[in-house]
């Protein structure tokens, strides 16, 4: 007994689907293969493999030649120290005309081949490999200042550094949420979403960081070759007036920005106009003055009932401009800082 015609088209049908989504794998697996080349970008971005190069060219795994200027073999990273290859993961470099130095594209058929570019020319210390509708383009940058999010598919925009090695790299940063601590700034590098390559100098300050003579300082360290920050150092130098009980290294957590203690000297609530609130209240009696506004206290200035100014310290600054006075139909002096005046 035969079966249904229906039941045979059926059959037919689905054998033919079969055989179409087996040859659509075949085909997509060969595309993949003909994308990636020497090296699977999606295997550097997701297994974080190491690089050897030697001197001579060599040719990729599909027989097609590449650049005579570099050979690449491609190991897995065995170790658990900070990584052996020079790509970014976070982040391509976006070529500005400020980091900017040379396109590259006629040779140019992968990744790597880029990378031998950057290695070759004495001014070039990142690199960008770009490619979309299957044309290749490198640039060679000095720099790394503008940083974009990686694209769709990651491989199509990669970036990476000239030098590096592994254990040349110091750890990510702490990041602390509130903005009222300090913040690290690197060379080329945002210090919380990458690693650091050695030798890159970070720095960070507070606006009421100062030395004995009055002269703001920046804190510098720089990250060494073994993956410690060298010891950390103030510019200008000099001994400290107002800052941490000590200069912080980049590993250590990021210190608080604080301001230096105000000195009010005169009650503002003197003024017709004038109220002056603190929501820790200040004794401003004339036997009291000056009084002190110390650096976690808030106040509010109102002239006839308007709010003024609100007088807080902000990422060690001073808001609500103590400097002008805190006055309405008076005129009374700046405010300053507790150790700016005389006694």
């Amino acid at each position: 007994m035969q079966p249904p015609l229906q039941f045979s088209l059926l059959l037919l049908l689905l054998c033919q689907a079969t055989n179409a989504m087996k040859h659509k794998i075949e085909m997509d697996f060969q595309t993949q293969n003909e994308i990636t080349g020497v090296l699977s970008s999606e295997a550097i971005l997701e297994e974080h493999e190491a690089e050897a190069e030697t001197n001579e060219g060599s040719s990729s795994s599909s027989g097609e030649g590449v650049s005579t200027k570099i050979k690449t073999s491609v190991v897995m990273n065995t170790t658990t120290q900070h990584g052996g290859n020079c790509t970014i993961y976070e982040h391509y470099c976006y070529p500005t005309a400020r980091d900017f130095i040379e396109q590259v594209d006629g040779e140019v058929k992968d990744y790597m081949d880029c990378k031998g570019y950057c290695k070759e020319h004495k001014d070039c210390n990142y690199f960008t490999f770009l490619k979309h509708r299957g044309i290749a383009s490198c640039f060679l940058l000095s720099g790394c200042n503008e940083q974009k999010p990686k694209c769709i598919p990651k491989h199509a925009c990669m970036s990476g550094r000239k030098n590096c090695g592994i254990g040349s790299f110091c750890k990510k940063l702490e990041h602390h949420s509130t903005t009222e601590h300090s913040r690290w700034r690197c060379e080329d590098v945002n210090p919380y979403d990458e690693r650091i390559p050695a030798g890159t100098p970070c720095h960070t300050w507070c606006p009421s960081w100062k030395n004995k003579e009055g002269k703001q300082i920046t804190a510098k360290s720089s990250c060494m070759a073994n993956g410690s920050w060298s010891p950390t150092v103030s510019f200008p130098g000099g001994e400290l007036e107002f800052g941490p009980d000590k200069l912080p290294s980049p590993d250590d957590k990021d210190p608080p920005c604080h301001c230096q203690d105000l000195k009010l000297t005169y009650n503002p609530n003197d003024d017709p106009a004038g109220e002056f609130y603190c929501e820790d209240p200040l004794n401003m009696t004339a036997a009291a003055l000056p009084a002190r506004v110390e650096t976690s206290n808030v106040c509010h200035f109102f002239c006839d009932r308007i709010l003024i100014d609100i007088v807080e310290c902000k990422e060690g600054v001073w808001a609500g401009r103590p400097d002008l006075g805190f006055y309405c139909s008076q005129w009374k002096p700046p405010v300053l800082v507790w150790d700016e005046e005389e006694d």
